[in-house]
Order: C-alpha cells, then sequence, then structure tokens
C-alpha cells in the first residue's frame, strides 16, 4: 500500500478520501428503429413474464429483448475491462464506466477483478488480476517474492535471504521475521504488487536494503524523479514509483497514516537481467523523536496504463498510481491535494448524452461538515503523473458540489455527482478529457 500516506493516500481535513471504484454512469439517446417501435406492445398491456440472463450477445437483439421484456438488457459483445452497456426499455443506452481495471478476460468470457489471494501449485496468486502476478509460498534460498508477467516480460523483486511461508489475508501476503526485526509484505492489486518492509526499530529501517530483480523482456533505467521505467522495444511497459514509507502514525478522524517521506533509491547493475534496487532511507527522518514503529518502506511494481491517481503540492515530484483511494482537498495547510480519474469514453463518443452521473465511494473525511467539491475536465492523463506535471484543467466547473456523507468525520458511502455537461463536452469532437474531482 502506498501512502501519501494513507490506505493508499493521505487524508486530511478538508479532504475527501474515494475508493478507485469510482463509476461513471452515462445515458445516451439511441431508439429503436421505427419497425422495432411500432411492435411495442400497448401501455394498457401487462408487461410479460420474464426470467433468464438480462443480456444478449449484440446491440440489436438487446433492443429487441429490451423493449419486449420491460427491463434493461446488456450488451454483451460491448463488454471491456472497464465498461458495460446496457439497453434500457424506451429504448435509449446506458453505459457505466469504471476509472480503472473492472474485469478481466479468462477464456472466452469475462470475470471480476478479485485480488484476494490463494494457493495454486505452490505458488500464491490473485484469483482474477489484470496482470499476471505470483508470490512466493516460502523458499529455502533468496529467490523472487513477487513477478508480473505481461506477455513475454517478466518483472521480479527478490528477497535476499530464505523466505518463510506467508500468512494470506485478502490480498496481502505476510512473511514475517524475514530480517531482524523486520517483516516483509506484499499486496496485490489488479495491475501488479507492492513489496512493504515493515521495520520495526530505526536500526532495522536503516539497515542497508537492497532488493535483488530479475528481468526479463524489459530496459531498466530511472528517471530524474526516482521512478524506475522499465520498457519493451522502446514502450513503456512495467512501471515502479519512487518509494515511499510511512510511520505507525495516523491522522485521527479518519485512522489512515498521515506521515510520509521519500525513499531515495539506486539502481546497481540496471543494465543486466539482474539488477539490484538499494533502498536509503533518510536517518534523520527514521530517528526523529516523533516517529512511531513500525516503519513501511514500499516499492511497488505496476503495469504502465495504471493512471488514476492524486498529487499534492507538499511532494511536488511524487507519483501515487498505485495508491487504493484518491485524497481532495487541503490537510490543515499541509497539502492541497487534486485527484484525477480516468474513463473510456469510447462507447459514447458521437452520441447524444441526456444524463451522466459520477458515481464515487467517500472513505472517510477528517472534516466533519459538509464541504465542496470541484469537477473539472483536463487534458490526457499520463503514467507517473506528479503535481509538477499534472495536465491542465479546462477551467469549467462542472459540479460544485458540497457534501460528507454520514454527516461525520467517520461516514462512509456513495456520492452521485451530475456531470452530463462534461460528459456531454468529451463527445464532441475535439480532445478528451479525464475527470479530475477537486475540492477546496
Amino acid at each position: 500500500m502506498r501512502a501519501s500516506p494513507v490506505r493508499r493516500r493521505m487524508s486530511l481535513p478538508h479532504c475527501l478520501c474515494v475508493l478507485l471504484a469510482a463509476v461513471l454512469l452515462g445515458t445516451i439517446t439511441d431508439f429503436l428503429p421505427l419497425a422495432a417501435a411500432s411492435a411495442a406492445p400497448a401501455a394498457a398491456e401487462k408487461p410479460p413474464s420474464v426470467s433468464g440472463p438480462a443480456e444478449r450477445p449484440d446491440l440489436v437483439s438487446a433492443q429487441l429483448a429490451a423493449r419486449a421484456e420491460h427491463r434493461r438488457i446488456e450488451v454483451t459483445s460491448a463488454r471491456s475491462e472497464s465498461t458495460t452497456t446496457y439497453v434500457n426499455p424506451n429504448g435509449t443506452i446506458t453505459v457505466d464506466s469504471y476509472s480503472g481495471v473492472h474485469r478481466v478476460r479468462r477464456g472466452d468470457g469475462w470475470v471480476d477483478v478479485d485480488s484476494t489471494l490463494v494457493l495454486v501449485d505452490g505458488k500464491i496468486v490473485p484469483k482474477a488480476a489484470k496482470a499476471t502476478i505470483s508470490l512466493s509460498a516460502g523458499e529455502k534460498a533468496a529467490g523472487d517474492v513477487a513477478t508480473l508477467t505481461d506477455g513475454g516480460r517478466e518483472v521480479a523483486f527478490g528477497w535476499p535471504t530464505a523466505l518463510p511461508t506467508p500468512t494470506l489475508k485478502d490480498n496481502v501476503a505476510t512473511y514475517p521475521a524475514v530480517a531482524k526485526d523486520t517483516d516483509l509484505q506484499v499486496k496485490v492489486t489488479p495491475t501488479g504488487y507492492d513489496v512493504q518492509i515493515v521495520a520495526h526499530t530505526p536500526a532495522a529501517a536503516q539497515a542497508a536494503l537492497n532488493l535483488p530483480m530479475r528481468l526479463k523482456g524489459v530496459q531498466a533505467e530511472r528517471t530524474k524523479d526516482g521512478e524506475l521505467r522499465l520498457s519493451s522495444g522502446g514502450k513503456l511497459a512495467v512501471r515502479s514509483p519512487t518509494p515511499l514509507m510511512w510511520d505507525a502514525h495516523v491522522e485521527p478522524k479518519v485512522g489512515l497514516p498521515d506521515r510520509i517521506h521519500e525513499v531515495a533509491a539506486t539502481l546497481q547493475d540496471a543494465t543486466t537481467t539482474k539488477p539490484t534496487l538499494t533502498l536509503r532511507p533518510d536517518k534523520a527522518w527514521l530517528t526523529d523523536p516523533a516517529r512511531q514503529y513500525p516503519v513501511t518502506i514500499d516499492p511497488a511494481a505496476v503495469l504502465a496504463d495504471n493512471l488514476d491517481t492524486d498529487v499534492n503540492d507538499h511532494s511536488p515530484t511524487t507519483n501515487y498510481d498505485t495508491f487504493e483511494s484518491l485524497r481532495v482537498g487541503d490537510y490543515t495547510d499541509y497539502a492541497l491535494q487534486r485527484s484525477y480519474l480516468a474513463f473510456n469514453t469510447s462507447g459514447i463518443e458521437g452520441k447524444h448524452v441526456t444524463a451522466a452521473t459520477l458515481n464515487l465511494w467517500q472513505e472517510g473525511s477528517a472534516t466533519c461538515t459538509a464541504k465542496p467539491m470541484l469537477v473539472q475536465g483536463s487534458a490526457s492523463l499520463a503514467a507517473g503523473t506528479t503535481w509538477n506535471t499534472q495536465p491542465a484543467a479546462d477551467g469549467t466547473n462542472w459540479s460544485n458540489t458540497s457534501f460528507n456523507v454520514g454527516g461525520s468525520c467517520s461516514g462512509s458511502g456513495t456520492v452521485a455527482l451530475d456531470i452530463v455537461g462534461l460528459v456531454q463536452a468529451w463527445c464532441r469532437p475535439g480532445p478528451a478529457t479525464a475527470s479530475p474531482p477537486r475540492r477546496r
């Protein structure tokens, strides 16, 4: 888990945390052909009793079924990793677009992503993820801890000594006592993994941290901001954002870590297939009397298309692509944060949109009263976005809504924002825009 600090990001007063499972629902006008419409039953006719899956393989059969059965029908041929398309009984079409991977291919069909870890053939794997990910089930000697495979490319982080059998909880594997006062955790996401070194003492956190890596089919390089980029054929394939560390202190109102620091890192033998990532955490930060242990140090590996992120002006060169929740707002004057969401709009381009709703899940808030959040459009979002490289906003407040789910600091739940104007703009010819929720 990466954090600013947060359960994927740290949250601050006047800040709203939302999970990555943001959903955009757009309804477009796309009526049935006249012949089909004329075959509709009279208004007084009792709707037929129907059963079976509410889905059809193509648009035409879905249109006919929706009108005949008086229910919403999914067009299964239009499914993608992040979108679901439905035909409504009145002939309009609704597209649900998720800001992230929602399902993955399995054979000829699709399954919802599920990062829960299970033991299969001697390896620990997630039930369903976009990337092929495998974790060690325990090793008698040094070896790979976590491996990400994409096509013929592989990126693996190892550990320099033997590994115990891990305990599994949801999407986290914990390897206890891998070194003196040190545990190792690996957290799996739909597009990669975080290797988390959990140091219980200052001495353990200051120990030289050398993580062996194994590469296949990719070339490694570090950016000036400290991100590790792995490319194949000149194209970015896998990223390892700048490592971060955070201590055990949490912001009391939201229960999320709120003290983080970047970790200096170098890549030894970068041109080989077995480089070493050397982590050099800041000694002054680690030995600060205010520090609360354990401290977690967090390198990660993710596919290059993992785009949802937030940025903040306190850490202007830090990228948070791999975090699990998004932050917006200010944090007791600590940092101004903005979140960026990217949606697949291919299913609505050139259509007439009659309604569009941005559904967000509020995980928590450091303020106990309703605060406004702005939604603006932006230019396209690149992998590795930071405060210094964030795309320009369009300057239009497509939504300006004050809310706080539950009316308390611990409130959580769904927030629905009307952004029909923004989505209509996406459908017009011209550059596509992403949608960054902003809360001030």
